[in-house]
Parts: structure tokens; C-alpha cells; sequence
């Protein structure tokens, strides 16, 4: 599961790549990563927040990336004012992913 929590101009403030251990609908794992970004803001002192979702995929490929990562690695990965280099051309906004 891939997170993002952005400024009010897109600048990324926090990101996150967790492993899910188990499969979920779209809409469920959705909820969940709602959550888990409400918990992280929370635990940062990143309040107060404004929610933004797309259950669907077909909008965020910074989350997609994310999420790809998690997969990969063993362990819970978190960021604070930084995201690793495989989402840096979708935040700043090219088309291509390193990952």
C-alpha cells in the first residue's frame, strides 16, 4: 500500500510503502490506506488534512509506485519530507518510473 500526504501546492510532505498481507478489493484496500495515511499525518503532526482518493488506480501514479515498492521489501518503509527517487519524475510531474 502506497501513500502520499502533499501540501497545498503538490509539494510532497510524507510518504509511506507498507506490504499488505493479504488481498483486497480495490475499495477495501483504499479504505485501508485512508486510515493508515490519517494515522501517519496524525503521528507527524501533519493535521489538519484534506482527503483526496482514487480507489480506482487510474490517477496516482505516486501511490502505484509505492505500492510496487512495498512488494519488494520486507519491512514497512516511511518518509518525512522526502520520497524515494522512483516517484520523484511523477512528483515533479515526467512520465517514467525507475523503480
Amino acid at each position: 500500500m502506497g501513500l502520499v500526504i502533499r501540501d497545498h501546492h503538490g509539494g510532497v510532505w510524507a510518504a509511506s510503502a507498507q506490504r499488505l498481507h493479504a488481498s483486497f478489493s480495490p475499495l477495501i484496500a483504499e479504505a485501508m490506506a485512508i486510515l493508515c495515511g490519517l494515522d501517519f499525518a496524525s503521528d507527524t503532526g501533519l493535521l489538519p488534512v484534506i482527503l483526496e482518493t482514487d480507489a480506482l488506480g487510474k490517477a496516482n501514479l505516486v501511490t502505484h509506485t509505492l505500492s510496487r515498492l512495498a512488494l519488494n521489501n520486507v519491512e514497512d518503509m516511511f518518509w518525512l519530507e522526502e520520497y524515494p527517487l522512483c516517484v520523484e519524475i511523477f512528483v515533479i510531474g515526467l512520465s517514467r518510473s525507475v523503480c
